[in-house]
């Protein structure tokens, strides 16, 4: 899809004041937006922002973390979206942590790396346009609960998906814990029973 351009006519004194009529013009439309340039012309060309954050537990086995990075991944990008996956850094020092002897010592360096992952993924949402949300467990899992509720404050798009049958509600009013729905249907998103319907509603949203 080829980026949008939106022209600001500068003042006749000094480009200082176009470039503060841009500044104005952004700050009344908040959608995610990228700067390219300013451009010799007084034009400003902007890219939307199109990525998605992927959240949930999908790293945590070998299954997931393989239908995670050879079938959601390429499926979210199929449909003109930038997946932001959270999935696969930090391994090589988690593998060291895990491989130092109980103690002091691996407590306070694996402190450290959560510490470090829960800054890196915050950032990751923040970057974001969207969200797509895998709601599959007994309950929702702890981590993507809180990051749809980040994300949901901030302003993002979001699309849950939840393929398994077994009941997960507080009643049938609602999929999921009914928090946890209302955090994603009040960004105008729903609640999926397959992964193609919500990257459809995402793609329609968003690009």
């Amino acid at each position: 899809m080829a980026p949008r351009t939106s022209t600001f006519q500068r003042q006749p004194a000094t480009d200082r004041e176009g470039h503060r009529c841009a500044r104005l013009y952004l700050d009344a439309h908040p959608a995610p937006l990228e700067l390219s340039s300013g451009g010799r012309s007084g034009s400003i060309s902007y890219t939307k922002n199109t990525k998605v954050y992927l959240a949930g537990p999908d790293g945590f086995t070998p299954v997931l973390s393989s239908w995670h990075r050879n079938v959601l991944v390429p499926a979210v990008a199929a449909a003109g979206l930038t997946p932001v996956s959270p999935w696969g850094n930090f391994v090589d020092e988690f593998d060291a942590a895990f491989a130092m002897a109980a103690g002091p010592a691996r407590t306070a360096v694996l402190a450290d790396l959560d510490k470090r992952v829960g800054d890196a993924n915050a950032k990751m949402i923040e970057s974001s346009a969207g969200m797509l949300a895998e709601l599959d467990g007994v309950d929702v899992d702890s981590g993507t609960a809180s990051e749809i509720g980040y994300g949901s404050a901030l302003g993002l798009f979001i699309c849950g998906v939840r393929t398994d049958f077994r009941l997960s509600s507080d009643n049938e009013g609602t999929r999921v814990n009914l928090q946890v729905e209302y955090f994603i249907t009040r960004t105008g998103g729903h609640v999926h029973a397959a992964n193609e319907p919500a990257i459809a509603e995402l793609a329609e949203r968003i690009l």
